[in-house]
């Protein structure tokens, strides 16, 4: 019962914080808020679309590499399958663990391939990302808006006078400091 009380407790203050953030901005002109898809910059601008190509240009080298060893691992079972009553156990044998290695080598493959196409994709969206940050920031400062939020993520910009942290920092604080510091 404690925990629920306690987290009413900092709901109520949250919200007052907010609402006395939000009327400190609204007095200079109100709060502004606009969207954006992050997404679909990538996707309408130039550099965001050389790098989806050089992306896509590397995955497909893997794909084609792994899809034909994938297809020659297809046809090696084939083999054993129409032949297994005509060649000898150890021939079988030999085939079968031919087989098992060649799986096992294609899932490694298949999982360094997925590891170094999401480290080569970060390596190229990273700057981007980074310099969309910059641009974001300007972008809201210049245009008044008090908020950017990404369609799909979340908060990308906010006016440092809308954070209430401090705010709610302090009525915590005067909320325990009648109790002793250690329990």
């Amino acid at each position: 019962m404690k925990m629920k009380n306690l987290f009413i407790l900092l709901l109520a203050v949250l919200c007052s914080g907010i609402i006395l953030s939000t009327s400190a901005v609204a007095a200079d002109g109100g709060i502004k808020f606009a969207t954006m898809d992050l997404k679909k910059v990538l996707e309408a601008s130039t550099i965001g679309q050389n790098v989806q190509d050089s992306v896509k240009k590397k995955y497909d080298e893997y794909q084609a590499k792994l899809s034909k060893r994938e297809g020659e691992l297809v046809a090696l079972k084939a083999e054993i399958e129409k032949k297994r009553s005509v060649w000898s156990e150890d021939v079988l044998n030999q085939k079968d663990r031919e087989l098992k290695k060649g799986i096992q080598d294609l899932q490694t493959d298949t999982k360094y391939a997925d590891d170094d196409m999401q480290e080569y994709q970060k390596k190229q969206v990273g700057p981007i990302l980074k310099e969309l940050e910059g641009i974001i920031d300007e972008y809201g400062k210049s245009h008044g808006i008090s908020v950017i939020l990404d369609a799909s993520r979340g908060v990308l910009y906010q006016d440092d006078a809308l954070d209430i942290s401090a705010q709610i920092a302090s009525e915590l604080d005067k909320r325990h400091a009648a109790e002793p510091a250690a329990k």
